[in-house]
């Protein structure tokens, strides 16, 4: 499966949607629902931030509850709590970055995730680029060659970009300078 390919999935009401199943053990419960796009992630860490700045020592977990909710497909379905939310949102946007090789003055980075793995080549950037990785995703463009186990429908998650940036980061900023200059070395 590439990555943003969701299943064909039959639900009760006999309407055919695409999507992922996912379920809690304790108690049973299965859910239909897809990935959350970029922009609904960033409105749910919005709510988590105005949350914090009422509240700073607040646990509240309902803007969880309020995404998974608006990316669930089979809204009549067994109901859920914001635990339960948080655990299936994290599980379903989670990644690591599980190399990052330079071939041929190029990154290639690989990135597991949940239902697959994906690659994603960058070019380095220069060093005046690379002063910018740090605060600027937009970089990702610029410097973005190829990408491997994407559904062609699917655009590179934020989250996956901001691994990329990193891994070429950490091997950019790990460059040493120094030229032996001694003729007897």
């Amino acid at each position: 499966m590439l990555y943003g390919e969701l299943n064909t999935i039959k639900l009760d009401s006999g309407e055919t949607v695409q999507g992922l199943k996912v379920k809690v053990p304790h108690p049973s419960k299965v859910a239909v629902i897809r990935r959350p796009t970029d922009k609904e992630l960033a409105a749910t860490t919005d709510k988590f931030a105005k949350l914090k700045r009422k509240n700073p020592d607040s646990e509240d977990k309902i803007p969880y509850l309020d995404l998974f909710n608006s990316i669930r497909l089979d809204p009549d379905g067994d109901e859920f709590d914001e635990y339960e939310a948080e655990h299936i949102i994290g599980w379903v946007i989670s990644a690591a970055v599980t190399s990052a090789e330079t071939v041929n003055d190029e990154l290639v980075v690989s990135i597991k995730t949940p239902l697959c793995n994906v690659g994603l080549t960058l070019r380095f950037p220069t060093f005046k680029e690379a002063s910018i990785l740090k605060t600027n995703q937009q970089l990702f463009d610029a410097l973005f060659l190829r990408r491997e186990g994407y559904a062609e429908c699917c655009d590179v998650p934020l989250l996956h970009k901001s691994l990329a940036l990193g891994a070429i980061n950490e091997v950019h900023s790990a460059i040493d300078p120094y030229v032996n200059v001694d003729p007897n070395a």
